[in-house]
């Protein structure tokens, strides 16, 4: 259990689940010089998860922009309806799916099924997680996979996932076709 908060490095929110997993990144170097993750507080884990029940929350925020404006939803289950909010925002099909590996494996075939559930082509375009895919090689291979698919610029893009995902999945919509 984390001792204090500023252990804490970062807090998962588990939507189609009512738990919060808190997970502490911290590393020590061992006897043969490579880091190895611990609790914080020297003990060898590989993670550390602080199960607490909570309430099913459903929330929506605007995020104010003026003509980038956007909307935020949060609500168990909504992973299995992102076809229904691909539609309502007006996407056009085929969709592509941008993800890393470990998160495609965990959700990807239900994003997908949902899209296809709504009538949309298809297909999950991932690259192997962490930080050190952010480079043109990655980008190259999802571009490979999108030109296969051929989304136009109507079509929409889902970044699955945060942080890296979302980043590289922006830089493809971006550029791909000057803009999905």
């Amino acid at each position: 259990m984390l001792k204090n908060q500023a252990d804490l490095k970062r807090v998962c929110l588990v939507p189609a689940q009512s738990r919060v997993i808190l997970v502490s990144q911290h590393r020590f170097r061992n006897r043969s010089n490579r880091y190895q993750p611990t609790d914080g507080f020297g003990y060898l884990s590989h993670r550390i998860e602080i199960v607490m029940e909570l309430p099913p929350v459903s929330a929506t925020i605007a995020v104010g922009l003026g003509g980038r404006s956007y909307t935020i939803s949060v609500q168990p289950g909504l992973i299995d309806h992102v076809g229904e909010y691909a539609r309502d925002a007006g996407f056009h099909s085929p969709v592509p799916i941008i993800t890393d590996r470990a998160v495609a494996a965990l959700y990807g075939e239900r994003v997908k099924n949902s899209l296809e559930k709504e009538g949309y082509q298809t297909a999950i375009l991932s690259f192997p997680e962490g930080e050190t895919s952010k480079h043109l090689a990655s980008v190259s291979k999802l571009y490979n996979g999108m030109v296969a698919l051929r989304p136009e610029r109507k079509s929409g893009l889902i970044a699955l996932g945060g942080g890296v995902a979302g980043d590289i999945a922006g830089f493809v919509a971006a550029t791909y076709l000057r803009g999905i």
